[in-house]
């Protein structure tokens, strides 16, 4: 049975395929990625070679680097979860995956290490984000790299 879950930040997957690929060769529920760093020439058959798992991207098209992606084993089926427009350029994916106890909507989050003006704003946005995301009777889980050096769990 798949009970697993993987959160990688990759700063750049590109030139980690082939090492995130032997990954997948365990089963997993979900694995996260932060900071994909990926654009429209990595295709998604090149993300899972495998063919296990459903991907769901949010490639950054705006800037370099960031963008955020989820793969959920095809064992259970998902589908993102649409964003209003006002959320697009945030590095979040949200998936919705049915199981067989019920649904669970699984977040994936990057959030730039910045602290100026921008960042605040950034943040602000986030938290927006985020509670609309969680007004689900979906199960969350959210992952995700926050840069929140401050924050001690």
């Amino acid at each position: 049975m798949v009970n697993r879950c993987l959160l990688l930040n990759a700063r750049s997957l590109k030139n980690k395929l082939c090492d995130f690929n032997y990954l997948l060769f365990d089963d997993y529920l979900a694995v996260s990625v932060t900071q994909s760093w990926l654009n429209s020439s990595i295709s998604n058959a090149m993300i899972d070679m495998s063919g296990k798992y459903s991907v769901h991207r949010n490639d950054r098209l705006t800037k370099q680097r960031g963008g955020v992606l989820c793969l959920v084993t095809k064992s259970w089926p998902s589908f993102s979860v649409p964003l209003p427009e006002k959320f697009q350029n945030l590095d979040i994916i949200a998936v919705t995956v049915l199981t067989d106890i019920g649904s669970l909507r699984y977040i994936t989050v990057y959030r730039p290490p910045e602290f100026n003006k921008l960042g605040r704003e950034t943040m602000a946005l986030l938290v927006e984000c985020l509670e609309y995301l969680c007004n689900t009777r979906d199960t969350v889980i959210l992952v995700g790299d926050f840069n929140l050096p401050n924050i001690i769990i």
